[in-house]
């Protein structure tokens, strides 16, 4: 699943972005974040999920006994969430998760954004007018989606559109406004600058009435738009190409037998992404789960039990594999005297 591969890539651009933002600070504030990466939707959406985040927390700081209301309450909130946005510091462990989601939510956005408002709404019990207004400002990619799903609500009366209906709601914002595609080749060109990927997929430019996803599939295979395979060609590496780098020299070439303290940073960046797409299919949350359940474990008999009862199976392992072989003797690593 293409989604799924744009999610691994994700996880990975966004710990190497992470990893030279942290290299000579603990924390970095609101105006880092603007600044962030050359790419704009990127910055603004690890804002606007930055205070998503916050929203669900102070919901859940709500208390059955007192009136959250009444004018004075809701003002004072206010107050509080100006006063915090003018204060934004956020450490590495709590930013790069924000930063991961950040460029996988553009990224989807920017290629399937019938998926990504039907995921952004589909989080709660019910959409509103005002609310969608506000989120507004965060969009700069399909920026028209945006203002086309406001005119559509204004146009239908309603004060708020509950989860069950966002399905027909969406399908009529796309089939009833002719929207027009935006410069995704400009995009991607961005995102290959900071690391290079392929994707399997045409790119589109052209005005459309968007389809349903299983149509958009259907028409790929008879676009005439290049692949990114062939916009960057032979003299630029694929992702694939990127990743194979790191098997010349193996972490075991560099470092021996030695115990390894932390299993979760003794992963380069290529092998992060070898590992993710070849033995998890692209599912980055799933090796990351894998590598805390290792945490967890206290002998490596006890870990490759771990590792075969949870997700060999399920992802059809090969352990005569050389990337199966080479995860498992960092894991072995771990457990060393």
């Amino acid at each position: 699943m293409e989604i799924q591969k744009l999610e691994a890539y994700s996880v990975v651009l966004g710990e190497k972005i992470s990893n030279e933002i942290y290299k000579d600070t603990n924390r970095i504030s609101g105006n880092d974040i603007l600044k962030l990466t050359p790419i704009e939707q990127v910055n603004l959406f690890v804002v606007k999920n930055l205070f998503d985040k916050w929203k669900d927390e102070m919901a859940g700081l709500k208390s059955p006994y007192f009136n959250y209301d009444i004018t004075e309450v809701k003002e004072a909130l206010s107050v509080l969430g100006n006063k915090l946005s003018r204060n934004i510091s956020v450490k590495k462990e709590h930013f790069v998760p924000l930063l991961q989601k950040s460029i996988s939510d553009t990224l989807i956005l920017m290629l399937y954004p019938q998926e990504f408002f039907s995921r952004e709404f589909s989080r709660k019990d019910a959409i509103h007018l005002p609310e969608i207004q506000e989120s507004e400002k965060y969009y700069k990619i399909n920026r028209h989606f945006v203002l086309a799903i406001i005119n559509e609500f204004k146009s239908s009366g309603k004060e708020e559109f509950r989860k069950e209906e966002l399905g027909n709601f969406l399908n009529k914002v796309y089939y009833n406004n002719h929207l027009p595609g935006d410069d995704v080749q400009r995009h991607i060109d961005s995102f290959a600058e900071l690391l290079k990927f392929e994707f399997n997929e045409p790119v589109k430019k052209q005005s459309v009435n968007i389809p349903e996803k299983e149509e958009v599939k259907q028409l790929g295979k008879q676009s005439e738009n290049k692949i990114l395979n062939e916009k960057f060609g032979i003299d630029q590496s694929t992702l694939n190409d990127y990743l194979k780098q790191g098997k010349a020299e193996t972490l075991a070439d560099k470092i021996g037998k030695r115990k390894i303290e932390n299993l979760k940073g003794s992963f380069s960046l290529n092998q992060k992404f070898l590992f993710i797409n070849s033995l998890f299919k692209g599912a980055g949350t799933e090796f990351e789960n894998a590598i805390n359940d290792v945490e967890g474990t206290g002998t490596y008999e006890e870990a490759l039990n771990t590792l075969k009862q949870n997700y060999a199976g399920k992802y059809n392992w090969n352990f005569q594999q050389d990337d199966v072989k080479e995860f498992l003797d960092i894991v072995e690593r771990k457990f060393l005297n």
